[in-house]
This record gives C-alpha cells, structure tokens and sequence, in this order.
C-alpha cells in the first residue's frame, strides 16, 4: 500500500515537473455539447481519446457525421449546414473533428458539409428509432 502511494506521489511530481518545463498534456476532459436553435450538437474526434468519449454518447444523437479525405484523413473545421424539406436552415455550425453528431426530429433533411471551398450534400431520412449515418469524402 505505501509503495502504491509513493509511485502515485512519485508520478504526480513528474507531471508537475514537465508542467513547469513547458510540457503540458493534451488530454479532453469532456466533450462540450452545443446548439443551435434549440438543435443539440457536439463535435470533435481529433484524437483517440476524443474519438473514444464521443463513442461513449453517440446513442444519444440520432445522426452521425463522418468527414475524411478519400485517402483516408480525418478533416476538421468543416462547415455543416442542415436544412429542412422546405429549406429552412436549422443548423449550422463548425466541426471541430471528423465525427459530428446531432439530435433531429424525424424527418428528411438536406446535410451540406464544406471544407477548402469544396460542398458536398447528401439527404438524410431521420427516423426515432435508428441513427442515420452519412459519410463524406474529399
């Protein structure tokens, strides 16, 4: 037991250390859910360990957004665009990784997502009971 708390001790004093020598750890504490217009949304996914929490409540959304480069890449900072089927605009927003996630009401909506000036757009049938997802490539 003392020898657990010694190597405890022993670790936190080396984080602290790095700390003051300029290293600092990346680490996401919470994924920060967002909206528009009463729309919930959240994004992220950068890393592995982002891209791990937002598994963990990605039941929560019924769509899913995947945004890639056709070689494989994960994108960040793409912009999505949701609009109705009678082409209101019911969210917008900036994904801060590669996996984008939303709670919609039933319904067919049109999803356009933009990065380097290039919009791809796909139509998404959102139902109650399974998450719709969609996939877009560079």
């Amino acid at each position: 037991m003392l020898q657990r708390i010694v190597t405890v001790m022993a670790l936190g004093f080396l984080l602290c250390g790095l700390g003051s020598l300029g290293y600092t750890a990346n680490v996401p504490t919470s994924i920060e859910v967002k909206t528009y217009q009463g729309i919930p949304y959240i994004s992220g996914g950068v890393g592995e360990e982002e891209r791990d929490m937002l598994r963990q409540v990605e039941g929560d959304y019924n769509v899913k957004l995947l945004f890639a480069v056709k070689e494989g890449n994960y994108l960040s900072d793409v912009n999505v665009t949701i609009e109705d089927s009678q082409g209101k605009k019911i969210l917008a927003a900036v994904s801060l990784g590669p996996l984008f996630y939303t709670k919609l009401p039933p319904g067919k909506y049109k999803v356009m997502a933009q990065v380097r000036g290039q919009t791809h757009q796909q139509v998404a049938e959102v139902n109650q009971h399974k998450q719709t997802q969609l996939q877009f490539y560079w």
